[in-house]
């Protein structure tokens, strides 16, 4: 027969159960809290929880997974059928096989693939699980995470359109386009940068910008990749040459920027290289063509200048062989004149006898045609005219009547016409329609 316990057994084992029942209780709030925090988990990542007994097929649902099919938790059975309900079609059959792989024990449970929730919205889900094997080695359970992807998968489809719309844009630009070091040496280049310089792809990416580049441009490139570096500006432009492989040069207008990290340090320059080669032909034979034109223009305003000095020369000498003409017209008439003529009338005077007298009328005839010429322009004071017929020679010059002629000198209009007539007779107008004024006007 057992011996009972003592009072004080019985309490000491009171007391053990009480320490017992408290750490359970404490056990079980710490499992409640731990599950709540598990759910919480779960839900801020959107990662449900499954489990499935492969021999008995019963399965189980985190709350998690319920909603992120669109279940409330525990709305329906956690079944795989449901499960394989939910797949896309097109990705039923993968699904499938990449479980039976796993519970085969050929590789873990590892896909993403499409579902329909509970109100037909397509998503995406990333799903691992582990299989647990009995004694046998055969498949007890599969348990695994289910992660709702949607958003990110959408972002990567974003990503990768932008990606796509970038390698088309920098293979298809109409421009040159490179993405260089922070050493200058070329990370990636497009076709038509290629095409510029001459060099096949794998070629440029074994050279830097250094190598390429003129050598009476690499100063004032070296120097705006400091400041780029340095923070000092944003961006640069700067017209510049690179070699190309076959050893000419070509000009570009080279336009550059710099992607930083996160962090701020620098991580790769992006050139932009646009070809101005007949541009610069362009500006260098407009420049050319106005060289020679600014030569032609000197070399014409020094011939003009030439030119000018020799009109002004013969300006001068033209005056001079004028003056001199004139002095030598005014000479032959003034020896005709005073040397020859006054001879005539004392001749006139001697007993001539009608022969001589004849010669004396031709020579004196041959005489006054020979002068004629230099007399129309001779000065009046070569007329032989008396200070009185100067005087009215001047005044009919001016358009004058013989009236108002007579009241200017104070004599009588019989005496100016007197005077008129003798006029006439002197310059060779006696016989003559020619107007009197007119005459005298073209008289030097």
């Amino acid at each position: 027969m057992a011996k009972k316990p003592t009072y004080e057994e019985l309490e000491q084992r009171i007391k053990t159960l009480d320490k017992e029942a408290s750490k359970r209780k404490k056990a079980e709030k710490a499992l409640k809290e731990n599950k709540v925090r598990f759910n919480l988990a779960q839900k801020i990542a959107s990662v449900g929880s499954w489990d499935r007994n492969v021999q008995t097929g019963e399965g189980y649902w985190s709350d998690e997974q319920y909603r992120v099919y669109g279940y409330e938790p525990g709305e329906v059975e956690a079944t795989h059928e449901l499960f394989r309900k939910h797949i896309h079609p097109d990705d039923k059959k993968l699904v499938i096989k990449t479980i039976e792989d796993a519970l085969k024990g050929f590789k873990p449970f590892d896909i993403e693939f499409r579902f329909f929730q509970k109100d037909g919205t397509l998503r995406f889900a990333h799903s691992k699980g582990e299989v647990e094997w009995d004694k046998t080695e055969a498949p007890l359970r599969i348990s695994g995470t289910f992660q709702d992807i949607t958003k990110r998968k959408r972002m990567e489809d974003v990503l990768k359109e932008n990606e796509e719309r970038f390698r088309s844009t920098f293979e298809q630009a109409a421009i040159g386009i490179a993405h260089v070091s922070t050493e200058g040496r070329f990370l990636r280049v497009n076709q038509h940068f290629c095409d510029m310089v001459g060099y096949k792809l794998e070629e440029m990416l074994a050279h830097n910008f250094q190598e390429i580049t003129h050598q009476d441009d690499l100063d004032a490139d070296l120097e705006y990749v400091r400041r780029l570096l340095s923070g000092e500006i944003q961006t640069y432009s700067m017209e510049k040459r690179y070699f190309k492989k076959n050893g000419s040069s070509v000009w570009v207008n080279l336009t550059v920027s710099l992607v930083r990290k996160i962090s701020g340090e620098p991580k790769y320059f992006i050139s932009a290289v646009k070809d101005i080669t007949k541009q610069k032909d362009a500006e260098t034979a407009l420049q050319k063509a106005h060289d020679e034109l600014k030569k032609k223009a000197v070399d014409l305003e020094m011939k003009t200048k030439s030119l000018q000095e020799l009109n002004t020369a013969m300006e001068v000498l033209l005056k001079k062989r004028k003056a001199d003409k004139i002095e030598i017209e005014d000479s032959v008439l003034t020896n005709v004149k005073e040397l020859i003529e006054p001879y005539f009338s004392k001749m006139r005077k001697t007993k001539l006898d009608d022969r001589q007298n004849a010669f004396l009328d031709i020579m004196e005839s041959n005489l006054k045609e020979i002068a004629n010429p230099f007399t129309r322009r001779m000065s009046m004071k070569h007329l032989n005219l008396t200070p009185t017929e100067t005087q009215i020679a001047n005044i009919i010059k001016h358009g004058n009547t013989t009236k108002k002629i007579a009241g200017i000198l104070n004599i009588s209009p019989r005496t100016v016409d007197t005077h008129r007539k003798n006029i006439r007779k002197k310059i060779g107008l006696n016989q003559k329609r020619t107007n009197l004024r007119s005459y005298l006007l073209s008289l030097h």
